[in-house]
């Protein structure tokens, strides 16, 4: 289903957040070694700590050709430094 509108967008975005922090604040530490299975992985098991991993590493990688092809434009991309991000990272603002 395409939205309406990009406050229908902005506004499951929210609840999709909300609902992540629930499950983050609830998870152990036994979790991580918890077994998964993909259908994109066929015989293959992964701990959810690697695929969490891979979910914060994946989008990295995005932002990295992102850089790379905006410099190959002249432009200059901004740090990629999660260190330093967590320094300087935004609070998000729901209106």
């Amino acid at each position: 289903m395409v939205p309406d509108s990009l406050d229908m967008i902005v506004a499951r975005y929210q609840a999709t957040q909300a609902l992540e922090r629930v499950w983050l604040d609830g998870l152990r530490e036994s979790d991580l070694a918890r077994v998964l299975e993909s259908p994109f992985f066929p015989g293959r098991v992964i701990a959810m700590g690697d695929a969490l991993m891979q979910v914060c590493m994946h989008s990295h990688g995005h932002r990295s050709q992102c850089a790379t092809k905006l410099r190959a434009m002249g432009g200059e991309p901004p740090s990629l430094d999660f260190i330093l991000w967590l320094k300087d990272r935004p609070v998000p603002v729901w209106e």
